[in-house]
């Protein structure tokens, strides 16, 4: 009788467990959003008249309580006093400040406030931290204007360069250019290449002093490969590296880089990315496209495409993609939150830096899709929208919309319920009540958030464990 007990036991026991086996082995592995960290915001600035993110940087503009405005990071320290009040950037750490309205009365500022050329211009354009060109204007109907500043239409009448080398004196420009001169000038660390309109290309240096160059078909490279097999600096004579073959300058918010390409002793080719002086930072058996920040963008001989950290000096996203993506909307290019959004053909994924594998699928249609660092979201149909993290989760998110233009890493995201903005993370996490009934911004560093009730706030976002 007990035996009798024990084998229908067993028995019973199979048929339960049978299924549930079978059931397991067929579902596959679906990422969990991990337990969403503790999100605070943090009071920097408050009650101001107003606050602006300064896109792609770590500044704010702060308008103070005299209306007059000032720079400050995004933690909230003061870069420079409340002078002009009207102040808006340029590049390079160049703001445009000016007192009162009118065609040509703009002056070119640093990020410490100094004024550094006279207010007498219409605008400005940097093309490095070591040169720019102020436009003198006058006014025009839109059809003919070669210069537009918001509802504003102009003809440029002069293109004054200038050198900035640092002082923090009033700086008089060094020469006028023609409209054919400005159009082909590319700046090279010190010296710029200016272009006639026959073709002839003339080295400058800082005084605008003219070198006779061999730069007759290109203003893209200050440095040449001599028959020494030497890259030299064809503005100072000196050779910057030896045993190359060819040279390809660089341009880059690390200033002025080249990469020269040059041959093992197996025969293997070799891209080495050097400063302006030669001191070599990396070498690499691929093709070096681009350097932003500490990334440069490689390129293997199939023309897949990888990305290697200089810091680091390791490849961190494998040459198997067709596309790197670049933000223009944070401070950092490439990487958000540890994780790099890749392309083939029309699909999208990311690639988790610390292990160089892909942690979602390559499975978005970029035509069908908007990414935002390391979120990329759809709408499916009014009131709801699916957000893929790059960790690979996908959540249902019932809003709105979702602000395609946030700053930042993608962390965090605007979006809106009703007439209401709020914020949620990249699971889909409510973080920041939907509460404000003006556009919330994030800063381009992730550190911050500028929102509006009573005046205008800067608050420090702090992310717990």
């Amino acid at each position: 009788m007990n035996a009798k007990i024990r084998f229908c036991a067993l028995l019973l026991a199979a048929l339960l467990l049978t299924p549930l086996f079978s059931l397991a082995e067929n579902v596959a592995f679906e990422p969990v959003a991990p337990q969403a960290p503790d999100i605070a915001f943090e009071p920097i600035l408050q009650y101001m008249p107003g606050i602006s993110s300064v896109s792609a940087t770590g500044y704010v503009i702060v308008t103070g309580k005299e209306k007059l405005k000032a720079v400050f990071t995004t933690a909230g320290e003061q870069l420079s006093p409340y002078r002009y009040p009207n102040l808006s950037y340029v590049s390079f750490d160049y703001f445009v400040g000016f007192d009162e309205a009118g065609d040509n009365t703009r002056a070119l500022v640093n990020v410490a406030g100094e004024t550094l050329t006279e207010a007498a211009y219409g605008g400005f354009k940097a093309f490095s931290r070591k040169w720019a060109v102020g436009y003198v204007v006058s006014p025009t109907e839109k059809k003919n204007s070669q210069y537009t500043r918001g509802k504003e239409y102009f003809l440029i009448d002069r293109y004054d360069l200038f050198y900035l080398d640092g002082s923090l004196t009033v700086t008089q420009p060094v020469a006028s250019l023609s409209p054919e001169q400005y159009a082909a000038a590319a700046a090279h660390g010190d010296y710029i290449a200016i272009q006639d309109g026959e073709g002839q290309i003339t080295l400058h240096g800082p005084d605008f002093t003219a070198y006779d160059l061999p730069m007759e078909k290109t203003t893209s490279s200050i440095f040449a490969v001599d028959e020494y097999y030497g890259i030299v600096n064809l503005a100072t004579g000196e050779t910057v590296g030896e045993g190359f073959v060819a040279v390809k300058e660089l341009n880059t918010s690390r200033g002025l880089m080249f990469v020269g390409t040059r041959y093992d002793f197996k025969g293997t080719k070799i891209s080495v990315v050097a400063d302006g002086e030669g001191r070599e930072l990396a070498e690499l058996e691929y093709t070096v496209s681009s350097v932003s920040g500490d990334y440069a963008v490689v390129t293997d001989k199939s023309k897949n495409k990888g990305l290697y950290s200089l810091s680091e000096g390791r490849i961190i996203v494998p040459c198997e993609y067709k596309n790197i993506m670049v933000s223009k909307v944070s401070t950092d290019p490439y990487v958000h939150n540890g994780y790099v959004a890749v392309e083939k053909g029309d699909l999208r994924g990311y690639v988790d830096i610390r292990t160089g594998q892909l942690s979602c699928e390559m499975k978005y249609n970029r035509k069908e899709v908007t990414t935002v660092g390391c979120s990329t979201f759809w709408k499916v149909e009014d009131g709801l929208y699916m957000l893929a993290a790059a960790d690979g989760v996908e959540t249902e998110v019932r809003v709105d919309s979702i602000y395609a233009k946030t700053q930042g890493n993608g962390y965090l995201l605007i979006a809106k319920k009703g007439e209401f903005y709020g914020l949620i993370d990249w699971h889909g996490q409510e973080v920041l009540p939907f509460i404000h009934s003006k556009l919330i911004t994030l800063t381009a560093d992730s550190t911050a958030l500028i929102r509006t009730s009573t005046g205008t706030e800067l608050d420090r976002i702090v992310i717990g464990e």
